[in-house]
């Protein structure tokens, strides 16, 4: 175990602002395999062996079957507005047998009520592959040839409202990939925003929904929250994802497990 951890401390540093076949990494890179992949296997360090992690913007079930079997005592909780990508998510959960997991046909938002949501089918509008780019959010101009697909209705909820019926009073891993909107729903949810130990969001840096919260803002708004950056790998001027660490835990791992005082 200490040999692991005095490993994992070279890494970190090595591993500052590499870059790989046009991709670059701001922070540890060790997190992530190919073309931005995370590596949920570096995770359980940082959480309790039975966390309560939230997805918003599950889509079809990858990653929550892969959280489900890396935490077999956690609570999922996934949230997946697209019916099309429900269904299969459904699906997919009920065959690996993921009876951890709780499923929920919702959209996050800053408020509670129905919002629009402009589903993405790929440039002809008939291949669903794509619907992981789908938001409440319209998209520019611009991009609409690239996006097509139907608008439907969908319910959405506050994130903090919602915890609260559920009572819910904090979360160990809260994976946000919303397309833009998710500088508004941390924004609108302070109280559960506050008693989170790890985000991993889906980072954008390029303009292409009306409205849409950059990578630059995103990042700004977390470090006043009490975040630190652990981790981005990026597609420059385009899309990736970060991992962050709430202040105290990045303080706890780093500071008295490793003995790194690092400024971050």
């Amino acid at each position: 175990m200490a040999a692991q951890l005095i490993r994992n401390s070279l890494l970190f540093f090595v591993s500052l602002f590499a870059s790989v076949s046009g991709a670059q990494y701001e922070g540890v890179s060790i997190f992530f395999k190919d073309y931005g992949n995370i590596d949920l296997s570096w995770i359980p360090q940082f959480l309790p062996y039975n966390p309560v992690i939230i997805e918003a913007g599950a889509f079809q079930g990858d990653e929550t079957c892969r959280a489900s079997k890396l935490w077999p005592q956690g609570r999922i909780i996934a949230f997946e507005p697209n019916p099309k990508a429900f269904d299969i998510l459904q699906k997919k959960v009920q065959n690996e047998s993921a009876t951890n997991v709780k499923l929920y046909n919702l959209a996050l938002s800053d408020y509670n009520g129905i919002a629009s949501l402009n589903v993405c089918n790929g440039m002809k509008g008939v291949d669903s592959i794509f619907g992981y780019a789908s938001s409440l959010l319209p998209l520019t101009q611009e991009m609409q040839i690239y996006c097509k697909g139907p608008q439907i209705i969908v319910n959405c909820v506050n994130l903090d409202d919602w915890c609260k019926e559920q009572q819910i009073d904090h979360v160990d891993l809260l994976r946000l990939e919303l397309e833009g909107l998710e500088l508004r729903v941390l924004e609108s949810s302070p109280q559960i925003l506050q008693n989170t130990k790890v985000l991993f969001i889906k980072t954008l840096m390029h303009p292409y929904r009306v409205g849409m919260t950059q990578y630059n803002a995103l990042k700004a708004f977390l470090e006043r929250s009490g975040f630190v950056l652990l981790s981005h790998w990026y597609e420059p001027g385009i899309t990736g994802h970060a991992i962050f660490l709430s202040r105290e835990i990045f303080d706890a791992y780093f500071k008295l497990s490793l003995g790194l005082y690092l400024e971050m």
